[in-house]
């Protein structure tokens, strides 16, 4: 007759802040690249995905972080835009466009990152999302070489 024990092992404890037990369904999943294999124009890698126990007021917490980085790019974009009609000439207006969403893109993202970080993470001692080095199963991956970006020809 089978008969079922209680797991008594305790909850494993959420990676980012370290004080409350990570949920099953709040996991972070990193994509980590490796094995990186470069031939002329073609790039041939490995990918893998690194489980990082979350609870659910981090996982909320990297979601604020990620609405203050589009919201950022939002108001740059709007503040080019608006650059872009009241200063340039308009036989440029569609260039001035293109560097308008193009900073937008990179300034916004930048600083909607800081500032996600400073307002959101820090105020909660909270880890950023892919603040994974010392994760020991991303630590060791990291070691032999992995990267969290994706490798480009």
């Amino acid at each position: 007759m089978e008969q079922s024990r209680p797991n008594n092992l305790p909850p494993m404890p959420c990676y980012y802040c370290k004080t409350r037990p990570a949920e099953k369904d709040e996991t972070a999943n990193i994509d980590m690249y490796g094995n990186v294999k470069r031939a002329f124009k073609k790039v041939e890698y490995q990918r893998t995905t690194c489980s990082v126990p979350r609870c659910r007021r981090c996982k909320r917490v990297h979601t604020q972080v990620g609405f203050s980085i589009i919201i950022s790019i939002l108001l740059m974009l709007i503040l080019g835009v608006w650059i872009d009609f009241a200063i340039v000439p308009s036989a440029y207006v569609v260039f001035g466009l293109l560097v308008a969403f193009l900073i937008a893109a990179v300034v916004g993202g930048i600083l909607g990152d800081k500032f996600g970080t400073v307002i959101f993470l820090r105020s909660k001692q909270t880890l950023a999302f892919s603040d994974i080095a010392s994760f020991p199963p991303a630590d060791r991956l990291l070691k032999e070489g992995w990267t969290l970006s994706r490798p480009t020809p």
